[in-house]
């Protein structure tokens, strides 16, 4: 999805959801029922066009239909669950945003071939290093 992060819209999602944004605001540490800013406001723009439970100005949120671009992964240590999953994501040549869901037993000996397998995925996914690496 081609988006940009608008203020009104932006203002429009914080205010339907001000308690979350309040109660993630207040944490000092990271928590897992925490806001995410950047994939609220990707999944607000899809979606709260069609809701029935807000109203919006339709203009400020267009995108293609089928052109999402956004990519969830539960990642477990299990690779028959994980590999169809990421196998989509590779092939979504409209993926914008990707948020992988650490679900693994890291005390399980599977989760080792798990890890290399993320690591290999990211490797195919993003081959050349971005300008902000060392």
């Amino acid at each position: 999805m081609d988006s940009i992060l608008t203020n009104a819209t932006n203002l429009e999602m914080e205010e339907h959801y001000r308690i979350e944004f309040d109660v993630t605001s207040a944490h000092k540490k990271r928590q897992k029922n925490d806001m995410q800013p950047e994939f609220s406001y990707v999944h607000w723009l899809v979606e709260a066009p069609n809701s029935k439970y807000v109203t919006v100005n339709i203009d400020e949120y267009k995108n293609e239909p089928g052109r999402v671009g956004v990519g969830y992964v539960s990642y477990y240590n299990n690779m028959e669950k994980n590999s169809p999953v990421l196998e989509r994501m590779k092939n979504d040549k409209n993926l914008k945003f990707l948020c992988i869901n650490d679900l693994m037993d890291h005390e399980k000996e599977s989760s080792k071939i798990a890890k290399q397998e993320l690591d290999r995925f990211y490797l195919e996914l993003y081959p050349q290093k971005s300008l902000a690496e060392i």
